[in-house]
């Protein structure tokens, strides 16, 4: 069974997204898979906010519990751009896998040095929703290649 955190600088979302996480959530377990989603979002992260130095060193602080016992992936636009295929690669053989998306400001290189792994979702900056969704679906995605199931097609 792979483990399946996605790790999200953000209030938890409600409505809409929250129907495609539980959704998502859901059909991963039909795979052997757990998914699990955290919104980490505090005052302090508020209030860094208005300052990029800040705002990326209090991600990294409420990212810090979630950095270790997993195969790390932060995402990040300038990250490596991968397929599906490449995604699956990265996720094969790994028992437990981390996913961070980073608030307004993005990841700090610092951080990024940390993770066993930098991707790229795309060169476009996305909102944490779309990102958040963006991941969930190449999430289900590569698992769906793993187990031979035909939601890629």
């Amino acid at each position: 069974m792979n483990k399946i955190r996605l790790c999200c600088i953000s209030k938890s979302q409600k409505g809409g997204l929250d129907d495609e996480v539980l959704r998502f959530t859901r059909l991963c377990r039909g795979l052997d898979s757990e998914l699990e989603v955290l919104y980490l979002f505090s005052k302090k992260i508020r209030i860094a906010q208005k300052q990029q130095t800040l705002a990326q060193d209090s991600y990294s602080e409420a990212f810090a519990p979630y950095l270790g016992g997993a195969f790390c992936i932060g995402l990040a636009p300038h990250g490596q751009i991968v397929d599906s295929f490449g995604f699956v690669d990265l996720l094969k053989n790994q028992q437990k896998v981390h996913f961070f998306i980073g608030g307004a400001y993005g990841l700090s290189e610092h951080f990024l040095s940390q993770c066993d792994a930098v991707v790229s979702l795309s060169k476009l900056t996305m909102s944490h929703r779309i990102a958040m969704l963006v991941a969930l679906e190449q999430i289900y995605r590569a698992l769906s290649l793993m187990h031979n199931h035909p939601y890629h097609k």
